[in-house]
């Protein structure tokens, strides 16, 4: 069943739902997904993107993966420092109306990481520290 507006039916825009990324390891790939309803067909999901500080903008599109689930890989190349920006955008077919996740002006931003390694191992010894301490206290406790 084909959805028909009324002749006076209020416009409604695509629907963009996405969790902005805050962080990505430097030099690896960043996956971008959205979730994009709208009534009309959908003409185009597209992500824009760039690296911090400058001025000339990206474009990747975004397939189709499921349903109303949309995904883009960005290249590893533009994860660098000092990090990126971009905005995930859908426009219907009649093109009247914009959905969004960060716009142009205020668009979505990540920060980026050197490398993970030294984290993951920073975080890994704290834990192990943690459940050690935690066990001696418990072992103490219990005698």
């Amino acid at each position: 069943v084909e959805y028909k507006p009324e002749p006076n039916a209020e416009v409604v825009a695509p629907i963009v739902i996405h969790k902005p990324v805050r962080w990505a390891e430097m030099g690896k790939p960043l996956l971008l997904r959205a979730e994009i309803f709208t009534r009309d067909s959908l003409e185009r999901a597209a992500v824009l993107y760039r690296e911090r500080g400058t001025n000339k903008w990206r474009v990747n599109l975004l397939e189709k993966s499921f349903e109303d689930f949309y995904v883009t890989l960005l290249p590893p190349e533009i994860i660098q420092k000092p990090g990126m920006e971009y905005c995930v955008v859908a426009v219907d077919q009649k093109k009247k109306g914009i959905g969004f996740s960060g716009l142009p002006t205020r668009p979505n931003v990540v920060q980026v990481l050197s490398s993970q390694r030294g984290w993951r191992a920073a975080t890994t010894f704290a834990a192990i520290l943690g459940w050690s301490a935690s066990a001696y206290v418990a072992f103490r406790s219990q005698q």
